[in-house]
């Protein structure tokens, strides 16, 4: 925010059509259009042009009072600086209807707020930062739209071969950086909960996916869309690393993603063999003794060589720990346990299913 001792010719810059009013008292320069504002809009929120405005002048002329002397601003672009001009001078009525709409995929001021969100946090406008942030928040809250898929589920991994909306995927992004440059943790959170929701419901954007939780180290997101990936086989995998007709290199799996892929399927397939030869535990009984306990290691390792189980990937371990819990509310067998016992036996399941699902991340990882 300052002058430039390379000045534009005045041929090339241009009076901004909305923005520049005769009785301003700031003159803006961003790239090639001039701004003409007030000085004591500008300094509202206690701003960096707020203490820009205070810095003394001495003999020179005061720097942004006419177009041949403007206050330059460096590394904006001018529909940044409308989107902050917008939300100082636009009336309450005009403010509520830019925020998104019942149908957030027709939000149609969302590069407003994304260019408002940036420019609010680099001139300390924490007001208008916390608040655009909140919009998005309000847009991507569950109330807005349909209710996600099931979490994790064998079947909802098992994906359709359609893509999400391109719109939409680059609209997360561009929320989980800002979410990331403001350090706002809530945003975060639901951000990432709501890509994972889009994950679960397509698989064509996969390696999309991939990219997107290692660059901002985003386990969850990075460890799900492997799993999803890796459960397609790997004839899917070698498509995606070599398909020459994909003409988005973010849709293509890197050399490393790849062996990350392999390293995850063989870890997951030898961790389903330590789990199958060692059932979870649970406490011992209080009413029958250690009995309960040794029909609970008969039943695990007779309901972990069901054939519904033994015919699924070989790696999808979540798939058969949910095959497992499913069948264990069928099974007759366990009936010969307390039912107490029984209760500790589902939850112990559902604690390895949930622990399993925390740490898929770590399954894929480069060999040392």
């Amino acid at each position: 925010m300052h002058a430039d001792d390379t000045k534009q010719s005045p041929k090339d810059v241009h009076r901004d059509p909305d923005y520049y009013f005769e009785d301003g008292s700031a003159v803006i320069l961003v790239q090639n259009m001039l701004f003409k504002v007030h000085r004591t809009i500008l300094s509202r929120d206690s701003s960096a042009f707020e203490t820009l405005f205070r810095l003394p002048s001495g003999k020179q002329a005061v720097e942004g009072t006419r177009d041949s002397d403007p206050v330059i601003l460096q590394g904006d672009t001018p529909e940044q600086f409308r989107s902050l001009l917008w939300s100082l001078y636009s009336l309450p009525h005009e403010i509520v209807e830019a925020g998104p709409p019942q149908d957030p995929g027709e939000w149609h001021g969302f590069d407003r707020f994304s260019n408002l969100t940036q420019i609010a946090h680099k001139y300390c406008f924490k007001s208008l930062e916390i608040w655009s942030l909140g919009t998005f928040l309000k847009w991507l809250s569950p109330s807005s739209r349909q209710p996600p898929p099931r979490i994790h589920t064998s079947t909802a991994m098992s994906l359709r071969n359609a893509s999400a909306e391109p719109e939409v995927l680059d609209r997360l992004q561009r929320v989980l950086e800002l979410a990331v440059l403001c350090e706002d943790e809530l945003l975060h959170d639901a951000v990432v909960q709501r890509l994972l929701d889009e994950l679960r419901s397509h698989d064509a954007d996969l390696p999309w996916f991939i990219g997107l939780g290692e660059r901002f180290n985003i386990q969850t997101l990075s460890g799900a869309a492997y799993y999803a990936l890796m459960i397609q086989g790997r004839e899917k995998w070698l498509t995606l690393a070599k398909d020459s007709k994909l003409t988005h290199d973010q849709l293509k799996l890197t050399r490393e993603q790849l062996a990350k892929l392999h390293n995850g399927y063989y870890a997951l397939v030898s961790r389903w063999e330590r789990y199958r030869s060692m059932q979870p535990t649970i406490p011992p009984c209080v009413h029958y003794g250690h009995s309960c306990r040794q029909r609970w290691q008969a039943y695990w390792k007779e309901l972990t060589k069901d054939d519904l189980i033994m015919t699924r990937f070989p790696a999808d371990v979540l798939g058969k720990l949910e095959t497992v819990l499913s069948q264990l509310y069928a099974y007759t067998g366990i009936m010969d346990m307390h039912q107490e016992c029984r209760g500790k036996a589902v939850q112990a399941v559902r604690s390895l299913l949930a622990e399993t699902k925390d740490g898929l991340a770590a399954n894929f990882v480069d060999l040392p």
